[in-house]
């Protein structure tokens, strides 16, 4: 299908009665249009028409020349033109609207940003987004879109903020997505396989969340290469096995790091003693063993620290006791011989010390039949032993988001967006101004969703 579009032969009327026609009433209106708001009709004409369902009706009033007046569609000074208005952005976060994008979406080559959380829309990206040449955020989480990765999505020279989880996509990960400029990959919650391209730190990201997806393999050591912008790391449910690697303490600026529920082995890198703006590290539901050291238990601002479910056989220094500098501490179920809640001696005794040196993405050893799943839930902590109520443990998480403002746990949820100030960049939420997609207040995500809390 061709987007261009296509002016309509224009001749003065003949009569009277063409003079009263509607119809070429309606075109000669629309030639008075400049051709960029020509572009923007037919784009959401062409959207309105694949709309299957619009529960709320915040659609209805997509009709008539004056786009800007349509409900989520929001316009700013054209970059190059202050004198005339362009659509700058669209905000349907929450709509639950169903239906699919089309192709002629590309025509709004001045988009800024593109919020769809928490729709029905399904099917795949059109490869005319490439148009979109300003496009600085694309949020199509809590949808229905499916296939590989949208390799269209690598076109995109002003792509900063990329979410996508909650959705069907499906296949590898493009190693080319981590030499964009991105500062934020949401990806969670979606059904991508293979491994963790080799490139990852190759990005400038200040948030990763790859969670509950099924990558396999080891972490790259190239995740070194994110030492400059990193902030918050989550890797849950990833099926990671093999050792951490040591480069993760690189990552001086890394105030969250989740590899729960994973395959990992091995002990715990003593590079990440010198995490010194690390908040909440969480090992749990690994295969890890080998000793706490205490230069973890004693980074300055630590507030969460989880080891639960490994076979950790020693707890160095303060390490025994740090609930009593007030950190959330969790070290059940591990091989500690003078704490309550650990494994059996049989379950100790089997598990055999892996070298990282020699072995560093070795596969792991877990042996899926030999965890006892028969234990009811921890009444004081909540940690229960059955695979399906582990995930629980999302809901502390939860908590612990909207309590400090990590917005790598807050895309945990399906509906969470950054922002509520709707047409607002995810960049300036608390902006008072007009809603104007264009403006920014902060440059990376992590900062502004903290500031938003």
């Amino acid at each position: 299908m061709s987007l261009a579009y296509e002016s309509l032969p224009f001749r003065a009327p003949s009569d009277e009665n063409e003079v009263c026609n509607p119809l070429l009433n309606y075109h000669l209106s629309l030639l008075a249009l400049p051709q960029f708001n020509h572009q923007a009709y037919t784009a959401l004409q062409a959207w309105k028409r694949v709309i299957y369902s619009d529960p709320f009706n915040f659609t209805s009033n997509w009709h008539g020349l004056n786009v800007c007046s349509y409900n989520g569609i929001y316009c700013a000074p054209h970059p190059n033109d202050t004198t005339a208005l362009v659509i700058a952005g669209i905000d349907l976060n929450h709509r639950d609207i169903a239906g699919f994008l089309p192709e002629e979406l590309g025509l709004l080559s001045d988009l800024a940003l593109l919020h769809l959380n928490s729709n029905r829309f399904c099917g795949i990206i059109p490869q005319t987004f490439s148009n979109l040449t300003l496009l600085f955020e694309l949020d199509l989480s809590n949808n229905r879109f499916v296939g590989k990765f949208p390799s269209v999505i690598l076109s995109l020279p002003s792509l900063h903020y990329l979410d996508i989880r909650f959705n069907e996509f499906e296949g590898q990960l493009p190693p080319q997505l981590f030499n964009k400029t991105l500062d934020a990959i949401f990806l969670n919650n979606n059904r991508f396989t293979s491994v963790i391209p080799q490139n990852l730190g190759s990005s400038s990201a200040s948030v990763v969340v790859f969670a509950n997806n099924r990558f396999n393999g080891c972490l790259p050591p190239s995740i070194a290469k994110f030492a400059n912008t990193l902030e918050e790391l989550l890797l849950i449910n990833t099926s990671l096995s093999g050792c951490l690697p040591i480069e993760l303490g690189f990552l001086y600026k890394l105030k969250v790091l989740d590899v729960s529920f994973n395959q990992i082995v091995g002990p715990i890198p003593y590079s990440l003693t010198g995490l010194s703006k690390l908040e909440v590290l969480n090992l749990g539901h690994n295969e890890m063993s080998g000793i706490v050291p205490e230069g973890i238990c004693v980074l300055p601002n630590l507030t969460n620290f989880t080891i639960s479910y490994n076979y950790f056989c020693e707890e160095e220094g303060v390490c025994g006791n740090l609930t009593s500098k007030g950190i959330v501490f969790g070290d059940r179920k591990n091989c500690l011989p003078e704490k309550k809640f650990q494994r059996s001696k049989k379950e100790c005794d089997a598990e055999k010390p892996v070298d990282c040196f020699e072995n560093a993405c070795g596969k792991s050893t877990m042996r899926f039949g030999s965890r006892d799943y028969s234990e009811a839930c921890d009444r004081i902590t909540g940690d229960c032993d059955d695979q399906e109520t582990m995930m629980a443990s999302e809901i502390s998480r939860r908590i612990l988001e909207q309590q400090s403002g990590y917005i790598s746990y807050g895309a945990l949820e399906r509906d969470s967006v950054p922002c509520n100030v709707r047409g607002n960049s995810y960049y300036n939420c608390n902006s008072d101004e007009q809603a104007n997609p264009y403006h920014r207040a902060c440059t990376r995500i992590t900062h502004c969703a903290r500031n938003n809390h």
